[in-house]
C-alpha cells in the first residue's frame, strides 16, 4: 500500500486537471454567452456642476476606467435622466463609444425647480468578456437669473474676439466673445445660477475687454454694474424672484436714461 501511493496521489491530480480544463473553458464560454456581466471594478467619475439651471445646458464630463486597464479594448456609456418631473431635461448626446474612457455631453436642466438625477450605465469590453455598472448621480436644478445687455461697434471697422465678462461679488464667473461688424450691434445675455447664497446686498458686474477700444456697452462705458439685494424670507424661490425683479427693474430704467438722452 505504502508504494502505490505516489501512484494514487499522481493519478487523483491527473483526474482532477483533467475535470478542471474543461469547465474552465464552459465557465469563459458561459462568461461570454451570458452578455455583459456588472462588475464593480469599473469605476464611473461624473465631472461638471452640481447645480445648473433649469432649461438651461450645462457641459459634463464621464470618466470610466477599469481596475485592469490592460485587459479593457474600449468603453461605452449611456445616459438617462430618471425620475419625476422631467419635462425639458435632456442629455445630448446620451451614449458613446472610445478607448480612452472619457465622454463629453451636455444635460440641459429640467423645467421644475428640484433634484434631478443622472443614471450613467458604463461598459469595459475585454477580449472574451464584457462588464458593465450603472451608477446614478444628483443634480440640483435652480431658477436662473439673466443678465442681458447690449454692446455697439461705434467704429468703422470689424471687432472681433471682444470679450465680455460676468464678476458677481468680486469673482468671475463667466467669460464670453463676441464679433461685431463695422457700426454693429450684439446682445450679451448670461445666466447666474446658485444653490445659497448669503442675504443682502450682492454686485453683479460687466466688463468689456477690447483692444481696439471702440466696442461699449449702448450706455456709452465698457463696464456695466449694478447692486442688488436678496432675501429668502424663507423661501429660496421667492427670493431669487425678488432678485431678478429688483434687476430687471435696473435694466428698464436705464434703457429709459439711454431714450431720454437719445431724444
Amino acid at each position: 500500500m505504502t508504494r502505490n501511493r505516489p501512484l494514487t496521489l499522481f493519478m487523483a491530480v491527473l483526474m482532477f486537471l483533467l475535470l478542471a480544463m474543461p469547465l474552465a473553458a464552459f465557465d469563459s464560454l458561459a462568461a461570454t454567452d451570458r452578455g455583459p456581466q456588472e462588475s464593480m471594478l469599473i469605476d464611473i467619475r461624473l465631472d461638471g456642476p452640481n447645480v445648473i439651471g433649469s432649461g438651461l445646458q450645462s457641459d459634463f464630463t464621464v470618466r470610466i476606467s477599469y481596475a485592469y486597464p490592460e485587459r479593457i479594448q474600449s468603453f461605452s456609456f449611456a445616459a438617462k435622466i430618471v425620475g419625476t418631473n422631467l419635462a425639458g431635461a435632456l442629455v445630448t448626446p446620451n451614449n458613446g463609444t472610445g478607448s480612452s474612457g472619457s465622454f463629453s455631453f451636455n444635460i440641459t436642466g429640467a423645467l421644475t425647480v428640484g433634484k434631478m438625477t443622472v443614471e450613467i450605465n458604463a461598459t469595459a469590453f475585454e477580449t472574451d468578456a464584457t462588464w458593465y455598472r450603472i451608477k446614478e448621480f444628483e443634480i440640483e436644478v435652480m431658477r436662473p437669473i439673466y443678465i442681458d445687455a447690449a454692446l455697439v461697434n461705434s467704429g468703422n471697422t470689424s471687432a472681433n474676439n471682444v470679450s465680455v465678462q460676468m464678476i458677481i461679488d468680486g469673482a468671475l464667473m463667466e467669460t464670453k466673445y463676441y464679433n461685431l461688424s463695422a457700426l454693429g450691434s450684439a446682445s450679451v445675455n448670461f445666466s447666474w445660477v446658485f444653490s445659497t447664497i448669503p442675504q443682502g446686498k450682492h454686485n453683479i458686474k460687466l466688463i468689456i475687454d477690447d483692444e481696439s477700444k471702440i466696442v461699449e456697452f449702448s450706455k456709452g462705458d465698457n463696464v456695466l454694474s449694478m447692486d442688488v439685494y436678496y432675501s429668502d424670507s424663507g423661501n429660496l424661490l421667492r427670493g431669487i424672484l425678488s432678485l431678478m425683479i429688483i434687476f430687471v427693474g435696473v435694466i428698464l430704467f436705464l434703457t429709459i436714461i439711454q431714450k431720454g438722452k437719445k431724444k
